[in-house]
């Protein structure tokens, strides 16, 4: 967290500018292009990420799969077992082999979480058109 506070009162300094003179759009475009632009996105569609996490006090690997245009899928371990959440365009899904051997539909209260993963870009880009106020 003190790094953190330290970028976001040092760097505006140290840069000759302040934060407070950018707008909303100009802060979003800036990380648009931080992290590729716009035009490179578009052009990707699917993308692997490998991880660690970190639920009930254990940590365990994970593996997410997002593809265009809104698919989703987390392969992950809780408490010892294999879950597996997904959504497919339409419904949210989800199966624990070997206990569960297939896909079932999601309780409404996880599915929410799982709907809120499935943009392939981060939330505030296009944010009107996914249903997000960004202020």
């Amino acid at each position: 967290m003190k790094k953190v506070l330290f970028l976001v009162l040092v760097l505006p300094w140290l840069s000759g500018s302040s934060s407070t003179n950018l707008s909303l759009d100009a802060v979003i475009q800036k990380n648009i292009e931080a992290r590729g632009g716009a035009e490179n996105w578009a052009n990707v569609q699917s993308i692997v990420i490998r991880g660690d996490y970190e639920a009930f006090a254990k940590t365990a690997p994970f593996t997410m799969y997002r593809q265009r245009p809104g698919f989703y899928r987390f392969d992950h371990v809780i408490l010892g077992a294999p879950v597996v959440n997904g959504f497919d365009g339409e419904k949210c899904w989800f199966y624990s082999p070997p206990r569960i051997k297939q896909a079932r539909p999601m309780p409404p209260a996880f599915a929410k979480a799982v709907l809120r993963e499935k943009f392939f870009e981060p939330p505030f880009w296009n944010a009107a058109q996914k249903g997000h106020q960004v202020s």
